[in-house]
């Protein structure tokens, strides 16, 4: 559900019915370190992603640029930092970006999984 709110502000997402149900119910927690009327900012998104990773419990890299982008600057930061492991996408398709990260001392995540690893069928 968090991918929906990235365009609006926390103002706005609590006055959506759907969100207001989410949150009445306890199964949605908003979470900002901006004012509620706050719009969508890249700076403000790289401020989000701090709290987003250290609230985790490890971060996962699926893809990356190297050298910019918000997923690299992310990832980056949390390695230098220790915040949490980062697990990074290893393969033979992986992005220059994913491969160095993974020489930065990320844990490889490797693919394609495991035929044995369903997780469809759990």
């Amino acid at each position: 559900m968090s991918g929906f709110l990235l365009d609006l502000s926390m103002e706005k997402a609590i006055q959506n019915r759907h969100y207001r149900h989410a949150l009445d119910e306890g199964n949605l927690t908003l979470l900002s370190p901006y004012v509620p009327d706050a719009g969508f900012s890249a700076g403000a998104a790289m401020g989000r992603n701090k709290l987003i990773y250290t609230l985790a419990d490890y971060g996962l890299v699926v893809a990356c640029e190297a050298h910019k982008g918000g997923t690299w600057r992310g990832s980056t930061e949390v390695l230098r930092r220790g915040w949490v492991p980062v697990f990074v996408v290893d393969g033979p398709d992986a992005s220059e970006g994913n491969k160095l990260l993974l020489n930065k001392g990320t844990i490889p995540l490797k693919m394609p999984f495991p035929s044995y690893i369903d997780f469809v069928n759990g």
